[in-house]
């Protein structure tokens, strides 16, 4: 995973001077991420990728106790645009507006039925390891807004290259939706994460495989510097992975 620490921000912001792509650690568990400010009254959280980020799991089967946990520990809400080629479903979008994230808050064309991705998980376990604090200064509960941007069968290679035709739409949309939280909260946004859940799409064709390295950096050096004005220092960036059961 591609994240900062304290100690650790003179060195290269993409291998942490490892000279690996992907650490061993990750900041959602072990780690020492940090934000920058751990006791902010929001946070915001950047989900991005192919249709393992946009998800195919059913609203309705979503794990009641989870639900509960989340509920109680934070105020959480997504804005997401889908989907937009229409190869695997028509694109769907929260209209451009954050909605309390819940059951019925993905809709999905294909399966004419609300659905979810891992953001869920994700924000269970940022509250479970204590990364976002369950409790701000005043003694409420922390507000967590989602900026969701993903695409069913796109490539970095192409689609998501800095020269493709999301990337621009991705920034554009993660600015739109900076300035809403910014309207919301009546105090100026930063960017507290990225998450990147993409790959499969690349990794059938070799040429594309063999590139993803140099293209995943070249594409969150690009992330952060379209999105600098979201706080001093460039933003954690944690690439997920497929765990299969």
């Amino acid at each position: 995973c591609v994240f900062l620490t304290k100690s650790m921000t003179s060195l290269c912001n993409v291998c942490l001077g490892c000279g690996r792509l992907l650490q061993d650690v990750c900041p959602l568990c072990d780690g020492a991420a940090f934000f920058h400010d751990c006791e902010a009254p929001f946070f915001v959280f950047l989900l991005a990728g192919q249709s393992n980020m946009v998800g195919r799991g059913n609203g309705a089967e979503l794990d009641q106790n989870m639900l509960d946990f989340i509920d109680e520990q934070a105020d959480v809400y997504m804005a997401y645009d889908i989907d937009k080629s229409g190869r695997e479903q028509a694109n769907t979008t929260s209209g451009n507006e954050f909605l309390p994230l819940g059951r019925a808050t993905q809709w999905s064309a294909g399966g004419d039925c609300y659905t979810h991705g891992p953001e869920w998980g994700i924000v269970q376990r940022l509250l479970e390891r204590g990364i976002v604090p369950r409790v701000v200064p005043g003694g409420k509960k922390p507000r967590i807004y989602l900026i969701k941007f993903a695409m069913g069968s796109s490539s970095l290679q192409v689609q998501w290259s800095p020269e493709g035709e999301y990337f621009p739409q991705f920034i554009s949309f993660t600015r739109l939706m900076l300035q809403r939280v910014a309207q919301l909260e009546k105090a100026q946004p930063r960017i507290d994460c990225c998450f990147w859940n993409q790959g499969n799409t690349d990794a059938d064709k070799a040429p594309w495989r063999d590139g993803y390295k140099v293209n995943l950096v070249n594409f969150v050096r690009c992330v952060w510097k379209e999105l600098e004005v979201s706080g001093p220092v460039p933003f954690p960036f944690v690439p997920l992975e497929l765990h299969w059961r």
